[in-house]
């Protein structure tokens, strides 16, 4: 003879809560482009590492070694071509802005007429 099992509304509820949620969860969030274990990880701080201090040795090696590294001048290239770029957008920005003052000009005129 078999027996059926009924199911809460409690029940239900909490089956919803520890399994549906959770999948809920990571899946919209690598949908937005993002890790959601790790999201999960770092919220339960479960994915926390331990940063050991350097010695005084390796700080003094560290002063001696020169500031600029392969990062540092992709970086800076990156600053520059940012900066031309952005010089670009000011005097397309400047025309557009003398465009449509001179159409609002002309629309006015015609308007006028």
């Amino acid at each position: 003879m078999q027996r059926k099992m009924k199911v809460t509304g409690f029940a239900r509820f909490f089956l919803v809560m520890i399994i549906v949620a959770p999948v809920a969860y990571i899946g919209a969030s690598y949908y937005n482009g993002e890790d959601g274990i790790a999201n999960i990880k770092r919220l339960f701080g479960i994915d926390k590492t331990e940063i050991a201090e350097p010695s005084q040795e390796q700080s003094v090696q560290d002063q001696d070694q020169p500031v600029e590294s392969l990062d540092d001048a992709a970086m800076r290239k990156e600053l520059e071509y940012q900066q031309k770029r952005m010089e670009e957008l000011k005097k397309e920005n400047q025309r557009l802005r003398k465009e449509v003052l001179e159409k609002e000009k002309e629309l006015s005129n015609l308007k006028n007429q």
